[in-house]
């Protein structure tokens, strides 16, 4: 706005996406609806509506797109069209030198999402690895819990500001935990998903028993990036019981050539 107000432009409408990552574009209600209205409105010689803007604005390339060949499509169909398009915050300079500089910043917007990828997942890792003063894991993990375990808040030092680091740490839930171990009892028993599902009534559909048992959560070992956490929970089952649990799967389709 102050920008359009220092240059005289009329702003007719504003997109956004908010709380919406730049990695892709899936999701991006305020992208799609940005990308349906200049297509919409092109701003061509042979069809030009009474409100076709001139231009788009956006903040800066990284929130347009941090996928190279999503940001060059976009930006390409865009200027085709008839549109200018600036980037406010970037300081592209005008002229060929300026696709060369944009170039370098979407190579750079890729490479900083793949950093900070990793930072994220060293980040998350070291949290999930946290032991208490006794040595065992604290069960500090991000996300929604596990049927059967609920997040409840832990007080994990102090960040650089001085406020209390506040994380989530996995414990049984009293409401659940029983119904759970009475599921796989079941299970382990020969019942049917079916027969488990109006029993317990644990989980929404019969569909999702399948992941449920397949959760080695339920052992007290976190599958977590890979890398599996003993001991991570309070065991819910002993080991034997997840494996009778396991669903049994059909074998996949071998082509034997005829003779």
């Amino acid at each position: 706005e102050e920008y359009c107000q220092r240059h005289h432009l009329v702003l007719v409408r504003v997109f956004a996406d908010v709380a919406r990552p730049g990695s892709t574009i899936v999701g991006r209600d305020g992208f799609d609806d940005l990308m349906h209205y200049c297509r919409q409105h092109a701003p061509t010689v042979k069809r030009r509506t009474s409100d076709a803007p001139d231009g788009i604005l956006l903040w800066d390339l990284k929130r347009f797109a941090r996928n190279r060949q999503d940001n060059a499509f976009f930006k390409a169909d865009l200027r085709r069209r008839g549109y200018t398009v600036l980037f406010l915050s970037d300081n592209i300079p005008q002229g060929g030198i300026g696709h060369i500089y944009e170039a370098m910043l979407e190579w750079k917007a890729e490479q900083d999402l793949q950093d900070i990828s990793k930072d994220v997942k060293r980040g998350l890792s070291d949290l999930v690895s946290t032991r208490g003063p006794d040595g065992q894991y604290l069960g500090l993990c991000p996300g929604r819990p596990p049927t059967g375990l609920k997040g409840e808040p832990y007080t994990l030092g102090v960040k650089r500001d001085g406020t209390p680091r506040i994380v989530q740490r996995w414990v049984p839930d009293p409401e659940t935990w029983d119904l759970c171990r009475q599921a796989w009892e079941l299970r382990v028993n020969g019942a049917s998903y079916r027969e488990i599902h109006e029993r317990t009534g644990i989980l929404g559909s019969i569909g999702s028993y399948a992941t449920f048992f397949r959760n080695r959560i339920y052992t007290g070992t976190l599958v977590y990036s890979g890398e599996e956490y003993e001991e991570f929970v309070p065991r819910l089952i002993p080991d034997e019981w997840f494996e009778r649990g396991q669903p049994k799967r059909r074998k996949r389709f071998q082509h034997t050539p005829r003779h």
